[in-house]
């Protein structure tokens, strides 16, 4: 599988360099920029609560056709652990019992090569889809409350002091970086400024060894 995605995301890469070549033979460049809710999915929706997406990228079109185009996007997708799920995570294998963390969160960044298919019907609302591949790093940790310490420094006089004070301190961090698909629909409304507002809802599917899959739905401008 890892090897079909590396020679379907080298193929991507091929072309949208391509399509950086000849993006002045097509329609401008299109750009966009939106956030909104994530929902993990699958296996994701018992371990994380609904989360928050920040989405951008450009599309371009060197296609020689406003309807068909190359959508490049980047985008941070931000999830707290459930508490249910942050239950049955024990920090302290020692004492009776289970001691669970008191917060654990999750993040997904992606960048990804997409094509991008769009009516040009030049009425207020038009319809879009988009699909490809890209790489996630995905991040998730664990913390606790307590004391934590540290120093304090005046500017003014350059002396430090020691502190102790209550706080959250992570007590466990995993990464990594894995290939993933992702596709998208959504709907345009034409402003009288020439932009666009957009509403799109989309899916990512990361593959890692327990597929990781969230539905972000996020609204933004086009311009």
């Amino acid at each position: 599988m890892k090897t079909t995605l590396r020679i379907v995301l080298a193929a991507l890469v091929v072309a949208v360099l391509g399509a950086s070549g000849g993006a002045s033979a097509g329609e401008p460049t299109l750009w966009h920029v939106g956030a909104g809710v994530s929902f993990p999915s699958g296996g994701l929706g018992d371990a994380l609560d609904d989360g928050w997406a920040i989405h951008g990228g450009a599309t371009l079109f060197p296609f020689n056709s406003p309807s068909l185009g190359v959508r490049i996007e980047g985008g941070v997708n931000f999830f707290d652990m459930s508490n249910e799920f942050l239950e049955e995570i024990d920090t302290d294998t020692i004492s009776v019992g289970i001691q669970p963390p008191d917060d654990g969160d999750a993040t997904s960044w992606h960048l990804a090569g997409n094509l991008l298919w769009q009516t040009q019907t030049r009425g207020p609302v038009d319809l879009y889809v988009t699909g490809g591949v890209g790489v996630y790093y995905l991040q998730a940790d664990i913390s606790e409350n307590g004391l934590v310490g540290g120093y304090w420094c005046d500017w003014w006089t350059g002396w430090c002091y020691p502190y102790v004070d209550e706080g959250e301190y992570e007590i466990r961090d995993e990464s990594s970086w894995e290939y993933g698909f992702n596709v998208a629909a959504g709907v345009t409304f034409a402003l009288n400024s020439g932009n666009e507002l957009y509403l799109e809802a989309g899916y990512h599917l990361v593959q890692t060894d327990g597929d990781a899959d969230y539905i972000p739905v996020t609204f933004g401008i086009r311009f």
